[in-house]
């Protein structure tokens, strides 16, 4: 069979794959917010991949496919190649130049262009029937919202050739508490959430391992900084781990607390107490430091819990152990495999109770970026914003934003050197973030902060000025992969200056009444939505570069601002393209109404941060379609 011929014979397989799709995509009952319903739902023998009638049945189904720009049939019945082309521009493809050819006067998916469209309606059909499945738990907004959020997280996916090195092994849970106490396991990386197990869940995985059940394996990364030192960070199992470490007094934060409070009360013996009767420790504790020991202290403290006192899984032999803390039932022999040891042995011996383990050795950034995905697609769902964080944690602006964000508190730890008095402006930020209610779950306000910078300081911008559309997602991770490659931003210096700007932007933006309430949300204004946010917020930063005294400004033309904020409400489609757009007009409507020189902005911008936003934000507002126009 000749090479062509087997081309062809691939191209018809794949092509009936994607007609199979885009019938089922047709016939979708339950839709996302903003989507139309399909007018004529087809069947599979109706999509005719010899014409150009096949691109007019993928437009039909368009929005499940998440492009970056809505596509018109009317276009497409104008110049099919011109729309094929940017269809596959739209929906990612590296060079959508090969992905259709003309043929017989008509134009044709070629093999490459079938097996793009083939898996993005893969990812569409998949993301279709997640969204079925929020529907039973969430309103159709919220289901909407998270399925949007996840084509964004799709969309940092980066595809690379480069081995990772990787093993598979089993630990002892001493082991696991050994190299915590020695500061050798990060069960903190700035990417991981923060701890969410309440005490019934803690007490359960202590239960299981009491019982013998395995544990599913710990996932732990090797960061290439790491390497000569021999340190880990806990990719997945912080929550388990976190739990053994709590339960057996051997968590390095709570031997921090006791150690700290020693200092203060060294007639107490909190050191002591601790390490051999935590029940007495709790009562000195409250006597000495005149604080009682609730559930959400201990947990506060990482301090340890004690066994359930009713359980159903604590029965026969193990009754005994049911209401105790550890230190309590260190003797209690329990059955391990096929022989028994005692508890302290499982927890702090050589056991043959184990854990099993994937390591990632020397892994670079890119890799752990890499290694995410890999997770996310096997259950493990971390976000765009939590894989950002550990793509790029070697990138100071990242971590000054998780900080400024309120996100995470370890401004000792993420930002060093910031001085003590801008600590209030990083909590006075995170306060206002807080305050517009647009969601604090999974990093959104790290989120919201990291798009704000990203349009004020990574330009988007072909040679021709015209506007290069990118994700949110995309839009951010050009911003950090610019700061690595030279940026101003990557001197401390500034940041401390930006951290200043920061603070004097958000606070103008809250206190200031100017905002219609339809401008702000859908509803009556109680609350804001992310996409007018960033695009107030980003107007209210460029106002106060060339007026220090931006919230004044904004009262001056209060009744202009209320005027055009209300005819500028959110758009119903949220494509990039559309997003930009919004974005580009509503920035620069509101610097004109408040009577700032577009002129003056560039002088500014490009002195103090090395570059100016305002060309692009002039090429999206180049795109903008009125609501109605939509």
């Amino acid at each position: 069979m000749s090479e062509s011929l087997e081309i062809l014979e691939e191209l018809e397989t794949v092509e009936a794959k994607i007609a199979d799709q885009l019938s089922e995509l047709s016939q979708a009952e339950e839709l996302p917010a903003g989507f139309k319903v399909t007018e004529s739902p087809f069947n599979s023998e109706d999509v005719d991949f010899k014409s150009s009638s096949w691109l007019l049945r993928v437009l039909q189904v368009q929005a499940w496919l998440n492009p970056d720009a809505e596509l018109s049939a009317r276009a497409a019945a104008d110049n099919p190649m011109a729309t094929a082309t940017k269809l596959f521009a739209a929906i990612g493809a590296t060079v959508p130049a090969i992905c259709v050819s003309e043929r017989s006067g008509s134009v044709q998916l070629t093999l490459a262009g079938a097996e793009h469209l083939a898996a993005r309606l893969d990812t569409a059909s998949q993301l279709h029937q997640q969204f079925l499945e929020a529907l039973e738990n969430l309103t159709p907004k919220q289901a909407t919202a998270q399925w949007r959020e996840t084509w964004d997280e799709l969309d940092t996916d980066v595809p690379s050739s480069e081995p990772i090195k990787a093993k598979s092994d089993t630990w002892r849970i001493s082991d696991f508490s050994g190299k915590a106490s020695r500061g050798a396991l990060n069960l903190n990386p700035s990417y991981q959430r923060g701890d969410v197990w309440p005490t019934r869940d803690s007490q359960k995985l202590i239960e299981s391992i009491l019982r013998g059940i395995p544990l599913p394996s710990i996932i732990l990364l090797r960061p290439a900084k790491e390497a000569q030192r021999g340190g880990y960070e806990v990719v997945d199992g912080k929550q388990r781990l976190t739990a053994i470490l709590r339960f057996i007094g051997h968590h390095p934060t709570a031997l921090s607390v006791v150690k700290e409070f020693s200092k203060k009360h060294p007639k107490a013996e909190f050191e002591k107490l601790f390490a051999t009767n935590y029940k007495k420790f709790r009562r000195v504790w409250k006597t000495e430091v005149g604080e009682a020991l609730s559930d959400r202290k201990e947990a506060e403290y990482y301090f340890p819990f004690r066994l359930a006192r009713h359980s159903d899984a604590l029965g026969g032999s193990l009754a005994v152990v049911a209401g105790k803390y550890y230190h309590e039932i260190l003797d209690t022999e329990i059955h391990v495999g096929e022989g028994q040891e005692t508890v302290r042995e499982v927890f702090e011996k050589s056991s043959e109770y184990k854990i099993p383990l994937i390591e990632y050795l020397d892994a670079t950034p890119r890799q752990i970026h890499e290694v995410f995905h890999l997770y996310n697609r096997q259950g493990k769902h971390l976000n765009a914003e939590e894989i950002r964080n550990a793509l790029f944690h070697d990138v100071d602006l990242v971590r000054l934003v998780l900080v400024a964000s309120g996100d995470n508190r370890s401004i000792a730890g993420l930002a060093p050197y910031l001085p003590k008095e801008q600590h209030s402006q990083l909590k006075a930020i995170a306060n206002c973030l807080d305050d517009y209610r647009f969601g604090a779950a999974r990093y959104r306000k790290t989120k919201m902060l990291s798009w704000l910078l990203a349009l004020l300081f990574q330009p988007s911008l072909k040679e021709n000025n015209e506007l290069v559309v990118k994700s949110t997602a995309k839009q951010i991770d050009a911003l950090f992969e610019q700061i690595r490659s030279g940026h101003k931003l990557s001197d401390r210096r500034l940041l401390v200056e930006l951290v200043a700007d920061l603070e004097r932007c958000l606070e103008s933006h809250s206190a200031a009444d100017c905002w219609n309430a339809a401008f702000k949300d859908d509803d009556r204004g109680a609350k804001w939505q992310e996409l007018q946010l960033v695009a107030s917020l980003l107007a209210v930063f460029l106002i106060g570069c060339v007026n220090t005294s931006a919230g004044e400004v904004l009262q001056q033309h209060r009744d202009e601002l209320l005027a055009f904020t209300k005819s500028h409400p959110r758009p119903e489609k949220t494509q990039n393209k559309t997003q930009w757009a919004y974005i580009g007009q509503v920035a620069l409507g509101i610097i004109a109404t408040v009577g700032i020189d577009c002129s003056d902005l560039t002088t500014v911008l490009t002195e103090k941060y090395g570059t100016d936003c305002t060309p692009t934000l002039k090429a999206a507002r180049a795109l903008y379609r009125p609501r109605a126009q939509e």
